[in-house]
């Protein structure tokens, strides 16, 4: 199947989601998932949750899945848990995952996914840090990105004021500063070397 075959990868993507969602669950996965959702549970309150995918594709050196797999947020009932930790694997065959492997011939036996639940915090901002470059792979720069809320702004499309902050850094040993750099925000793209405190 082409990557360019959109219908063909959405026919694929619809039929290997619906039956990731509708499979039983192994009575093990059941058991632990139930067994963690006790240890949420403070004071006769249920805790929400993050149930967030992880998938072994996510960070490969020649790809990045990031962002591409799903994450539901503040999620308490049981049920629904259970209900989002498969579509976080059936996630793993969404068209844009699907598209994506096929367009860099990624083979699909070195595809998995482990799906995290976790407490869920109420950020008031959130952000990534990657030790390289993400666009030309430069060791020497450590790049953070960030947005006010769950960061979700920094995973999805970019819209208006929702878009994230970026930090470039360059590393502190060729920057000159062996201890703290500061450095500057990057607005609309526009990054700014770091500057020595």
């Amino acid at each position: 199947m082409s990557p360019g075959d959109l219908a063909g990868v959405t026919a694929c993507s619809r039929a290997l989601r619906r039956r990731v969602e509708e499979a039983e669950l192994p009575g093990e996965v059941l058991e632990e998932l139930s067994i963690a959702q006790e240890r949420l549970v403070r004071g006769g309150r249920e805790l929400p949750v993050a149930v967030r995918s992880s998938a072994t594709t996510e960070d490969a050196a020649e790809a990045s899945f990031a962002g591409l797999q799903d994450t539901y947020l503040w999620i308490k009932d049981p049920a629904e848990i259970i209900r989002r930790v498969r579509s976080c694997w059936a996630s793993l065959y969404s068209v844009e995952s699907i598209s994506y492997r096929r367009k860099l011939g990624f083979p699909e036996e070195r595809v998995a996914m482990a799906v995290v639940v976790q407490s869920m915090v109420d950020a008031r901002t959130a952000g990534v840090m990657f030790t390289r470059s993400p666009t030309t792979g430069d060791r020497s720069v450590v790049t953070i990105e960030g947005a006010w809320g769950l960061g979700s702004a920094v995973v999805q499309d970019h819209r208006g004021d929702r878009r994230p902050r970026n930090l470039r850094q360059a590393d502190r040993a060729r920057a000159g500063c062996p201890g703290r750099c500061r450095g500057r925000r990057r607005r609309r793209g526009a990054a700014a070397d770091a500057l020595p405190e």
